[in-house]
């Protein structure tokens, strides 16, 4: 939806799995589900740790989410007022329109504040009309979504790499299995079918089964 805008910003919410305490959990069982006290705090109990939501669970990005729509609807509102689009994933939140947007993402980093979360400064990133961007792992390019560059450039590196060693009788360096690699070339062709077809014909000139047998020898020595 970004996609044919002139200009974007970027922000990350600082520690934002960690901002979302228990109080908010328990308030979100509680108010917004409709569950009794008792079962509001065992629901509590079992998704938090150290009194928040934890990194590396299955359930903190869901409810994250649901605690985090409501600000999302504000910055949303103002976004839609301007004329802007906004989008969030997780903790990356993307705005974009046809006039800089400076202004308005101060605005949205105060909403931002008010509801208890902070940006990452070092993260704060504002494209123009010139520029290539990547918002969530995609490439934005002269009005088009595309795969980023140095992701492909570095995928094929490790290809070429492989397709070279897999003629020699041992392995130098460490690489990840083959289902790895033909995931990262399956997400660059959903995104650019050119590359992806490229990439995918230079996977399929490494010799996989030698590879695979160089790895076990690594693990064994």
């Amino acid at each position: 939806m970004h996609a044919r805008s002139l200009y974007a910003a970027k922000m990350d919410i600082r520690d934002f799995y960690p901002s979302i305490d228990s109080t908010r959990v328990y308030e979100f069982f509680c108010k917004d589900q409709g569950c009794s006290p008792d079962v509001a705090h065992i629901l509590t109990a079992l998704t938090t740790k150290d009194y928040s939501l934890p990194l590396g669970t299955s359930t903190s990005p869901a409810l994250a989410d649901q605690i985090v729509r409501r600000i999302d609807v504000r910055i949303n509102g103002l976004a839609t007022r301007a004329g802007l689009k906004y989008t969030r994933y997780v903790d990356d939140i993307t705005l974009s329109g046809p006039f800089p947007l400076q202004r308005l993402t101060r605005t949205a980093a105060r909403i931002l504040r008010q509801s208890g979360f902070r940006i990452k400064a070092s993260k704060l990133v504002f494209y123009g009309p010139d520029d290539n961007w990547v918002v969530t792992g995609a490439a934005i390019k002269a009005g088009r979504v595309t795969a980023p560059m140095d992701y492909v450039q570095t995928l094929e590196h490790e290809l070429r790499d492989l397709a070279e060693q897999s003629k020699h009788s041992t392995l130098e360096g460490s690489f990840l299995p083959r289902q790895h690699y033909r995931g990262k070339i399956a997400y660059i062709k959903w995104l650019d079918p050119h590359h992806g077809q490229r990439l995918l014909r230079l996977c399929k000139r490494v010799d996989w089964r030698h590879v695979e047998w160089m790895m076990r020898q690594q693990l064994q020595s």
